[in-house]
């Protein structure tokens, strides 16, 4: 016991003696006192006073570092148990570093350097992405946000596709038409055709294959038919598939009511007769729900033709009996007369199988409006003979820059000319003639350089 006693006076006065000598250091306020700095003090020898070296310190062992370490708890409890304050740490550091997360409260830090704008710009958008990503996963929805390179890139993106597709509900072929009111020209730096290389290309065709006339008193739906079946095909056999088709089928209306595979073999000779004739019944039967009134005048007007009963009468057909009967009328298209230019294309090109060319054919030779249809023989002369399109157009781009550049009084001669010239001449054909050969040298490459000259 008394063994005891004493062990513990021995450890209380260590501690008083310890807690001494670190009011010492620290003068009591915490931070460690500064020691005048010596001349000569460099590395771990240092010279004193008298002139003398420093022993260098001696070697610790790993024994008396674990005997330190586990000492050094028990000292700051006991100097805080004995002042009745909790202990300072000795190191000045240290101690400012103490006293600034205190002021900070529990869990704060030092203030960090204030950031750039530019990153604080970046640290606002990514919490706004995050925000509205943690709105999302009530939905079920959540998507980290993208960095903020990514969020640039996808608003450019999204900027384009506004430009292009104005309104919802649009075909592909109107944007594209949408596009071509926007910009007249995709290729905006090439400038040929010159007004001046068309007319002396017409003048020097027009003397070659004499004068052209064509009538516009077709009417309007079978101007449309007669090209949609001159897809894919030539002028010779197209003609003899329309002509069998009006042959057994006088009304359009008959075709909707014929029976399933009548209009396909009427019309085999012309090629892809499946395609052709159910896009042709998708046409009819949009203008009998579309335009009703339009459609019942029509038919009053051919009461009184042989050509108006022949097809109602008969059953059986694709398009079922009570579907028609709930859509009376004759399918036509005549009211598009009375439209200007730019409505009559956006509509032409709505309807399904009806393209740029197959628009401006049905607009230039039905309606009488200045359009320059671009079929394969107007494409390749106009690219690798006349060289007025870049290598890199094709046959819808060719249609656009076509149109804004040649004079719209020659538009329809120039074309018909144009087609007419790709059947006879062998230099400007792309394959076998399909008519008489001309005679004498092509006059195209001579007429499209005086034309060039004299702009």
């Amino acid at each position: 016991m008394k063994a005891k006693m004493l062990s513990e006076t021995a450890s209380s006065k260590i501690c008083v003696r310890t807690l001494r000598s670190a009011l010492k250091k620290t003068n009591g306020t915490g931070k460690q006192k500064q020691m005048p700095k010596k001349e000569g003090q460099a590395g771990a020898v240092v010279k004193k006073e008298t002139g003398r070296a420093s022993p260098p310190p001696k070697a610790i062992s790993s024994s008396q570092r674990r005997g330190r370490a586990e000492k050094a708890p028990a000292t700051s409890r006991t100097t805080a148990t004995l002042t009745g304050t909790p202990s300072r740490p000795a190191n000045a550091r240290a101690a400012l570093m103490a006293v600034k997360i205190k002021e900070e409260g529990e869990g704060g830090r030092p203030p960090q350097p204030t950031p750039s704008k530019k990153r604080r710009r970046q640290e606002e958008e990514t919490i706004v992405k995050i925000e509205a990503s943690l709105l999302k996963q009530e939905e079920g929805t959540f998507l980290l946000p993208p960095p903020p390179k990514a969020l640039k890139k996808q608003e450019t993106q999204k900027s384009k596709s506004r430009k292009i597709k104005q309104e919802e509900g649009l075909s592909p072929m109107q944007r594209k038409m949408a596009l071509a009111a926007e910009s007249p020209s995709p290729f905006p730096s090439f400038h040929p055709p010159l007004p001046s290389q068309s007319l002396s290309v017409y003048e020097a065709l027009e003397a070659l294959h004499g004068p052209v006339s064509f009538s516009t008193d077709r009417p309007v739906l079978d101007s449309l038919v007669r090209t949609i079946l001159s897809q894919n095909t030539t002028d010779r056999t197209s003609a003899r598939a329309f002509e069998q088709l009006k042959r057994e089928f006088p009304s359009w209306r008959s075709v909707l009511c014929a029976p399933p595979g009548a209009v396909e073999e009427s019309i085999r000779v012309g090629g892809l007769a499946d395609i052709k004739a159910e896009r042709v019944r998708r046409i009819l039967l949009g203008l009998l729900k579309k335009f009703p009134l339009e459609c019942q005048h029509a038919a009053t007007m051919m009461s009184s033709s042989s050509k108006a009963s022949k097809g109602g009468e008969m059953g059986g057909g694709v398009v079922p009996e009570e579907i028609l009967r709930s859509l009376p009328g004759e399918p036509t298209l005549e009211f598009l007369r009375s439209w200007d230019g730019s409505s009559v294309r956006e509509f032409l090109t709505s309807l399904d199988g009806v393209g740029p060319k197959t628009a401006a054919c049905v607009m230039l030779f039905a309606l009488g409006l200045p359009e320059f249809p671009v079929d394969t023989h107007v494409l390749h002369i106009a690219q690798k003979r006349l060289k007025w399109l870049p290598s890199g157009a094709n046959r819808e781009t060719a249609f656009l820059h076509l149109n804004c550049r040649i004079p719209e009084a020659i538009k329809g001669p120039l074309h018909v000319l144009l087609v007419e010239h790709g059947k006879r001449c062998r230099a400007c054909s792309r394959g076998s003639l399909q008519k008489e050969e001309i005679e004498g040298t092509c006059p195209l490459p001579e007429a499209n350089r005086e034309g060039r000259a004299a702009e």
